[in-house]
């Protein structure tokens, strides 16, 4: 089999098998027989996605790269949506005031729903391999941003570890 020792992250979709393989940069999609049904296009080459998921009412993958592509500028790890025939958006954490998500390991679809109206908002829950980091990041659909309230914690509800 194509991906029998370097599948990071596995999902079932619409009766196939998604696999993101890091080492390859791609993420395959297979039958439930282990059949090779194609490579998703247009993933960044040097994206190492360790993850994939489906953001079912938005109808799009989730994906996120473990660390930052080398060639890039970035210093946080991307998240990206995709079609699955094309990709759609890269989100990069540290333009969004996220500087601390360097190795990601699952990106997860989760809806929240509004109780006054029923609509269901997307978040994408992000989290990290390197001392336990995490984001939630909240998908806007008409591309306004909200501002990132940082929990809004109080020093004395912070538990820092003892080094």
């Amino acid at each position: 089999m194509r991906l029998a020792s370097l599948g990071a992250g596995i999902f079932a979709h619409d009766g196939k098998i998604f696999v993101a393989n890091r080492e390859a940069c791609e993420v395959c999609e297979f039958t439930p027989e282990g059949k090779l049904v194609r490579v998703l296009p247009d993933i960044p080459h040097g994206a190492r996605i360790c993850n994939v998921a489906h953001a079912t009412d938005d109808n799009f993958f989730v994906m996120n790269a473990l660390a930052p592509i080398t060639s890039s500028p970035e210093k946080t790890a991307s998240v990206y949506a995709h079609s699955g025939e094309r990709l759609l958006s890269t989100i990069e954490p540290g333009q969004l005031g996220i500087p601390v998500l360097k190795h990601l390991h699952h990106t997860h679809p989760h809806y929240v729903v509004n109780k006054e109206d029923g609509t269901r908002t997307l978040h994408l829950l992000i989290s990290g391999w390197s001392r336990g980091k995490y984001a939630v990041l909240k998908h806007e659909k008409d591309g306004k941003p909200t501002d990132a309230n940082m929990w809004k914690r109080t020093k004395n509800e912070i538990h820092e570890p003892h080094v």
